[in-house]
């Protein structure tokens, strides 16, 4: 299956109000929350209880959007799943929002898009948990 391209998304992206990415891995979730507040970004942890607890304060909304640009999101699949279990089994959904209400999501059980690597790197993944 070929991945359609997003026509305009890097634009689109200057107006994302949050992008929500949770994971859920050998019986540990993670549930992280960037949020754009004017030009700067910030990194929250989400409870499970609802609470966001800050952990990174990333900069500039510039620079952030010049990093997730360069992962090429746009191009993604919008689901990526493999049927086989395994110890290793890994849930995962990246969730973008617009400040017009647009929502986009992307889902996956098992697989990923081929720089999936680098997304867990730019949001910190592994320092949330």
């Amino acid at each position: 299956m070929t991945c359609k391209r997003i026509t305009g998304f890097d634009k689109r992206m200057q107006q994302f109000t949050e992008i929500s990415f949770s994971t859920q891995k050998y019986f540990r979730s993670v549930n992280i929350v960037v949020k754009a507040d004017g030009g700067k970004i910030a990194y929250y942890k989400k409870r499970v209880t609802g609470e966001m607890m800050p952990f990174f304060d990333y900069g500039k909304k510039s620079e952030f959007l010049a990093a997730f640009s360069g992962l090429h999101i746009n191009k993604w699949k919008k689901r990526y799943a493999i049927r086989e279990r395994s110890l290793s089994d890994r849930i995962w959904e990246l969730t973008i929002k617009f400040a017009d209400g647009k929502v986009i999501k992307y889902r996956g059980e098992n697989a990923y898009p081929e720089n999936f690597h680098a997304l867990d790197k730019l949001l910190r993944t592994d320092y949330a948990i």
